[in-house]
């Protein structure tokens, strides 16, 4: 009985480090993608607000370059689609964040070990 109990005990103290390990690594991960996140969007907006410039400089030009216009203006649209996109990426990153805590989750293995333990 002891010794099932101390063998009980040793596999949920095996269990709760890696839960921790997992949660620790996946809190880091997060992080990280949220820093590239937060990188890529940065890029983006500067890609936009450089490729508005380019194309304003292109319409000072006294040659007519309409085929390097209409490549600029799809450019522009897609930069500044990229860049909403990265900027909702953020926003979804930052929620689930949130949302799940290490805190709620670490309580629940604690609790269901306890009850465990004693029943």
């Amino acid at each position: 009985m002891i010794i099932g109990s101390v063998l009980t005990l040793v596999a949920a103290v095996v269990a709760l480090r890696a839960g921790i390990r997992a949660f620790v690594t996946q809190v880091r991960l997060r992080r990280d993608l949220a820093s590239e996140v937060d990188s890529l969007g940065r890029r983006a907006g500067e890609l936009t607000s450089r490729t508005a410039r380019l194309e304003e400089s292109t319409r000072e030009l006294p040659v007519t370059l309409s085929r390097t216009q209409e490549n600029l203006a799809e450019l522009r649209i897609l930069s500044g689609n990229l860049y909403v996109t990265l900027t909702q990426m953020r926003r979804i990153l930052s929620y689930s964040g949130i949302k799940t805590s290490g805190t709620s989750w670490l309580s629940k293995v604690v609790r269901r070990h306890t009850r465990s333990v004693r029943g």
